[in-house]
């Protein structure tokens, strides 16, 4: 006689509004990330990693922790003045910085999980398409 085992959970491991926050979080952190590997990556066979612009106070939290984390750097100049880059470093510092990624992610989903939560609750406070009624348009 055979035994199974199955394994069941008696609840949910997250609610549902929390694994949406989670997934929002995760969605807006990549298309962040995204942004910040392609702005990194344009420069780089000019030698930096910084493109033209307000991209390094942008990401300087990314910076940070490109400038402190291994892998080490990734461009490196021969005597002749060539650019060398090795992009197995330059796609670990890209890998390293995506935590600073993730905490931007926070501050947008937060906000609108916030005012989600106000002008559903709320009910005197109500976005201005649910504040106009049928009877206000003579329906």
């Amino acid at each position: 006689m055979e035994s199974h085992h199955t394994f069941r959970l008696t609840r949910p491991l997250m609610k549902k509004g929390a694994a949406r926050f989670w997934i929002a979080v995760g969605v807006v952190a990549i298309a962040i990330h995204a942004v910040f590997c392609v702005q990194a990556y344009i420069p780089l066979q000019q030698g930096g990693m910084v493109s033209d612009g307000p991209w390094l106070s942008l990401y300087y939290p990314h910076y940070m922790l490109d400038f402190f984390l291994p892998p080490p750097y990734p461009i490196s100049y021969s005597q002749s003045g060539v650019i060398h880059v090795d992009y197995l470093d330059f796609w670990g510092k890209m890998m390293v910085a995506f935590p600073a990624s993730v905490a931007y992610a926070l501050l947008p989903v937060g906000i609108g999980v916030a005012l989600v939560r106000l002008f559903k609750h709320s009910p005197g406070c109500q976005p201005p398409s649910a504040a106009i009624s049928k009877n206000d348009l003579g329906i």
